[in-house]
This record gives structure tokens, sequence and C-alpha cells, in this order.
């Protein structure tokens, strides 16, 4: 890891602070939600993607208030951390665990949330691996 660190080149934080620090407006989460999977199954607050999609303008103001208050916080309500595990028969005769597929079933907000955030990093790890690569 201290070879790593070495050879990455130095960044200053304020670099990149105001790009990844502000707020995030009703525009990037309503981007994110169009770039989402349809037609996942919802997660336990029973939810589905296509309910954010069909609903925006009436929960705009409220899920970005939503994403906001959990980013900038920098807390993630314990309500949003919690899935629930199913097992997905694989065939028709399944009689061992190898025979089922296990997923797990996350809050579409929570969902949201990571890839809101991931979005933003993206430009930044770009940024930072072409120096490092020299591309």
């Amino acid at each position: 890891m201290q070879a790593l660190l070495h050879n990455l080149p130095q960044v200053n934080p304020s670099t990149y602070a105001a790009q990844l620090e502000c707020p995030f407006t009703s525009d990037e989460i309503h981007n994110a939600l169009r770039a989402g999977a349809r037609y996942n199954a919802p997660g336990i607050d029973g939810l589905s993607l296509e309910f954010y999609t069909a609903n925006w303008d009436t929960i705009r103001m409220d899920l970005t208030e939503l994403i906001n208050h959990t980013f900038l916080q920098k807390r993630i309500p314990s309500i949003l951390k919690h899935g629930i595990i199913i097992s997905l028969q694989k065939s028709h005769n399944s009689y061992t665990p190898d025979d089922f597929r296990h997923i797990s079933l996350l809050n579409n907000d929570y969902k949201l949330l990571a890839r809101v955030v991931a979005r933003r990093l993206h430009p930044v790890l770009a940024d930072q691996l072409s120096q490092y690569c020299g591309v």
C-alpha cells in the first residue's frame, strides 16, 4: 500500500472539494434515476425505481432534500442500510444451496444515493487515473 501511495501523484484536496462536497441538484438526482435498471425488485420499503420515475414531479423536492441531508450529514439512516436477502431458484428442480441465486434487496433511495455519488466521483477518478497512467 505504501508503494502505491508513493507512486500516486499528490493532489491538493481543495482542487476537487467544491465539485465533490456541494449539495446535489434535482437534475443530478433525476439523471441518476433515469440511469437505473428498470423492472428490478423493490427494497424493503416497497418502492420501485418506476415509482420514483412516475412520481418525480411530486417527490422531486423531498427526495432531493433526503439525499442531500444524508450526503451532507455524512450519515446514512439505518433504514437505508437494511436489506433483505432472498434466494431465487436457478432451475425448477432446486434441492441444494448451489441451486439458488441469492440476491439482496436494498432500498432504491440508497441505490440512488450511491449512483449520484459515483457519477460525481467519475470525472475526478478519471482525471486522477489519466494523470497516473499518462493517458
